[in-house]
This record gives structure tokens, sequence and C-alpha cells, in this order.
């Protein structure tokens, strides 16, 4: 029935050649139901939270990044009473990135 986004990216400067940057994002689903099959079966509700933070320096960027941070489990697909498909669990890593 309903879904809610935010997005938070902070930037910040730490010295003349040094950028913190900082992005969260949440979303969260109440109610609604799976496609159009009959009988409709309800979708769970759930909130999810994603955090990546990086440092830039020129052109190279190096990130940590933590997906689905409180481990939401929810269906995202619901085909019988025992085949199902859950949510992603929580991952983490690493990034480097060179712009140029």
């Amino acid at each position: 029935d309903w879904v809610a986004n935010a997005n938070l990216d902070y930037t910040r400067d730490i010295t003349d050649s040094l950028t913190g940057l900082l992005n969260i994002n949440y979303r969260e689903q109440w109610g609604g139901v799976q496609d159009v099959e009959v009988p409709q079966k309800p979708l769970d509700d759930f909130s999810q939270v994603d955090v990546r933070a990086a440092i830039r320096a020129g052109d190279i960027e190096f990130a940590v990044y933590a997906n689905n941070i409180f481990n939401t489990v929810y269906r995202l697909r619901d085909d019988t009473d025992v085949t199902y498909r859950l949510s992603s669990p929580r991952s983490y890593g690493v990034q480097l990135k060179y712009s140029w």
C-alpha cells in the first residue's frame, strides 16, 4: 500500500586534498499484494538501511559500505505455500574508484 524512501548525502572537506563522503539510504514498505495473482498474497512489511562512507583524494576514492545493515528478512516473492524467495542478507565490502 505504501512505500517510503529517504536518502542522505553528506560531503565535507577534511583537508585541502581529502574529502569525506557519507551516504545513508532508508526504505520502508507497508502492505500491498504480490502481482495480480489470485488469490492475492500480502507482501511483508519491511524497512532497510544501507550505508556508504568514503574518502576522496583527487581522482581516487576509497569507500566501505554495508547494505541491509540490520539484516532485515522479508519475502520478495511467494509462488506457493512452500516456494518463496527471501530478501538479500546483510552484505558489506570495500570499493576503490578512479575517475579520469
